[in-house]
């Protein structure tokens, strides 16, 4: 990613920067061999005072990536480039600065903007991360693998993220242990998804806890790997 931005520094005129976003930037993401979708966001961010309309600079953004990255597959997806470098996937958005701390205008479409404020949902995380011992983010990362390969990514990374940090905020009252936290997360997306998954999932991870008790440590693990598959 220093390449990129250092790449883009130099390229573009009016520019303020890269900011990078996302689960890459919350380290929730999962390697491409885990999610052949994951990508890494990165805001372009403008600041030339201009009043160009969102196409403008997605084009750009295109003509970037295509002369500093000729071997590389780029395009147009939705509003935003995508740079496919193959080990990686990085997926630009413009951007311009609103004049508030945080808060950027991205396309809505090709033609309009929207204000947001890409990096508000990573204190919760961080925070939820560290009232349960630093178990959240591995077990965030475990419930997205489980949602790739078992759940038919019914559903959107960011929304499974968010449930969990909504559900697990102050969870260690109760929890002691990843499968706890990893059980509390399944009932926490039961309504949101496939319940008949989810109760499958409880059920395998149940089964290893109680051959784990009873002495059958393979026979526990094999059933882990059940619910989350090795890459």
């Amino acid at each position: 990613m220093n390449t990129l931005i250092s790449r883009a520094n130099s390229w573009f005129g009016g520019f303020d920067g890269c900011l990078v976003f996302g689960s890459y930037k919350r380290g929730t993401i999962l390697p491409r061999r885990a999610d052949e979708h994951s990508d890494v966001d990165v805001m372009m961010v403008f600041d030339d005072g201009d009043d160009y309309k969102p196409q403008t600079y997605l084009s750009r953004i295109k003509r970037f990536a295509e002369d500093q990255y000729p071997r590389s597959i780029v395009h147009q997806d939705r509003p935003s480039v995508v740079l496919d470098m193959h080990h990686i996937r990085v997926e630009m958005t413009p951007g311009k600065n609103y004049g508030i701390a945080g808060y950027y205008n991205i396309p809505l479409d090709a033609g309009s903007w929207q204000l947001t404020e890409p990096n508000s949902f990573n204190d919760d995380l961080t925070r939820c991360n560290s009232n349960n011992g630093y178990r959240v983010k591995p077990v965030i990362r475990l419930m997205k693998r489980w949602n790739v390969t078992e759940n038919n990514r019914s559903m959107a990374s960011f929304e499974l993220e968010s449930t969990l940090v909504d559900a697990l905020m102050f969870r260690s009252v109760f929890c002691s242990s990843y499968v706890d936290y990893l059980l509390a997360s399944f009932e926490a997306i039961r309504w949101k998804t496939n319940t008949s998954r989810v109760d499958a999932a409880v059920a395998k991870v149940k089964e290893a806890v109680d051959d784990e008790s009873a002495g059958y440590p393979i026979t526990a693990l094999g059933e882990i790997k059940e619910v989350f598959r090795e890459v």
